[in-house]
């Protein structure tokens, strides 16, 4: 969790668009404890059950995806390379009708 927090108070404008990479690294880094430190597993499940229903939230919006897409940094690639293929999609539709708007 420290580096986490580290990452996303480490610039002088914490931006969105890290939020999703940040976190899903943490969930990452905490299943991997819990695999490689067995006496921590129980605590670790209980931090993964927590971390699973914030996912679920951000995954009800689609201010995440939106914010990782108008980072020039990021556009699509963190969602390509690590999402899976129809949550990718959907968030891919959601950006193009949310351009198209502004296009008319």
């Amino acid at each position: 969790p420290h580096t986490a927090q580290q990452k996303l108070s480490s610039e002088s404008t914490p931006l969105l668009s890290r939020a999703v990479p940040t976190f899903e690294e943490l969930i990452n880094s905490w299943e991997s404890l819990g695999q490689h430190v067995p006496h921590c597993k129980p605590i670790v499940d209980i931090g993964l059950a927590w971390a699973s229903k914030y996912t679920d939230r951000m995954s009800a919006t689609h201010a995440y995806s939106v914010a990782m897409f108008i980072d020039p940094a990021m556009r699509m690639s963190w969602m390509d390379s690590l999402w899976e293929k129809d949550r990718v999609t959907e968030a891919k539709e959601f950006i193009l009708k949310l351009v198209c708007l502004f296009c008319k």
